[in-house]
């Protein structure tokens, strides 16, 4: 029916290629490098099993997005998932030149406010922004019409922008405070 492409060296090739990406929006809706690999093996694990629902690479893209979300969705039920927006030390920096102090600090920020999203709203994010996916490829991964898509990426970002223009508030009323000594 849909030819030999589940069967096929292509298909292993394109499953490990994605593995970057799925990590990628994984590791965004959970922030835990472990449970973000997990899911990403899990959803590895059933394409592999379901392979013979995948006719090609860009219906295997779209439905390993669509499976990992579902995996989110369904380990979010089962343990009553809620992030700790203010445990810092989760946080990993690669140890590079780049890692200094104004980048661990903005980092920090952006993930403190993207922790502080709606599920929904962060999943939508994650997809279009981290992802690089079209509105219609999101509501097809996610099972939304794409005006919801939409609606929840415009409500997202304006979410995102308030809470990093209240951190930058904060964050300046607190350099402030500090005084030079001479």
């Amino acid at each position: 029916m849909f030819g030999h492409y589940n069967k096929s060296k292509q298909f292993r090739h394109d499953l490990e290629a994605l593995w970057e990406h799925l990590y990628r929006l994984s590791y965004s809706l959970c922030h835990e490098e472990y449970l973000a690999a997990d899911l990403v093996q899990s959803t590895i694990e059933t394409a592999l099993v379901n392979r013979h629902k995948i006719p090609d690479a860009d219906s295997l893209k779209r439905w390993s997005f669509k499976v990992l979300v579902n995996k989110w969705r369904d380990h979010c039920r089962t343990h009553k998932y809620h992030s700790d927006v203010d445990d810092e030390n989760n946080l990993s920096y690669p140890d590079t030149p780049e890692s200094n102090s104004q980048l661990k600090e903005e980092v920090r920020r952006i993930h403190a406010a993207m922790s502080k999203l709606k599920e929904e709203h962060r999943e939508v994010l994650s997809l279009i922004a981290i992802e690089g996916f079209s509105y219609g490829q999101v509501a097809n991964i996610l099972d939304l019409p794409i005006g919801t898509v939409m609606s929840r990426l415009y409500r997202s970002r304006k979410s995102l922008r308030e809470y990093l223009s209240i951190s930058e508030t904060k964050k300046k009323r607190s350099s402030s405070n500090i005084r030079s000594i001479k």
